[in-house]
């Protein structure tokens, strides 16, 4: 199973079918598609973005996979996030299919909170040091979170409704962005959230 169809399945069990989109071509001119992003959740004025990386071909030097952090996170994750928040700026109505198969019209103007995730499967070999990397600053497109699966799938086994991920990216959003250069965990991070949550590493 590819990280695409793991993330779909995690998904549409948390949000529900109705509100996760796994298949995410739209047409922005006749003959022309283009993918909005790998996974979005849209629910109610609730927007999560997802971009997912995975490494096919993990080895054990830390210097190439640090590289293949490098150029398939930090560099293309991160286009592709721009990408989305472009296509959002500039097409009116894009009409994406839940996984319930019902094509919803989403535009701009109905986003209140809009969240940017990478979620990413890297090779063991990955530096302690990129995998401390809690979130990813664009002059565009201001912070992008950056997830590792393991981290992601304990977000999801304790902060079981979709309120409580919205509310908690909203939150992790705003102490990351005090907190840039800190090496903090990600149990730490729910550790200092208001609401009592705790993700069990």
């Amino acid at each position: 199973m590819t990280l695409d169809d793991f993330i779909a399945a995690v998904n549409a069990n948390l949000f529900l079918g109705e509100f996760s989109f796994a298949e995410n071509q739209f047409n922005p001119r006749p003959g022309k598609e283009v993918e909005f992003a790998d996974h979005v959740v849209w629910l109610h004025d609730d927007v999560i973005i997802f971009q997912l990386k995975q490494r096919d071909e993990p080895t054990e030097s830390p210097e190439i996979e640090e590289k293949w952090f490098r150029n398939k996170v930090l560099r293309k994750a991160t286009k592709q996030i721009r990408g989305t928040l472009d296509y959002l700026a500039k097409h009116d109505r894009i009409t994406l299919t839940n996984q319930r198969g019902h094509d919803i019209h989403v535009r701009k103007s109905a986003i209140g909170r809009l969240s940017k995730v990478i979620v990413y499967l890297s090779g063991d070999a990955l530096p302690d040091d990129r995998l401390r990397m809690r979130s990813y600053t664009s002059s565009t497109a201001g912070l992008i979170h950056l997830i590792p699966l393991h981290d992601y799938l304990g977000m999801c086994r304790v902060l079981v409704t979709p309120a409580d991920i919205a509310d908690y990216l909203e939150f992790r959003e705003l102490t990351l962005s005090k907190w840039n250069d800190s090496p903090i965990s990600e149990q730490a991070l729910t550790g200092q959230q208001p609401s009592p949550c705790h993700i069990s590493g």
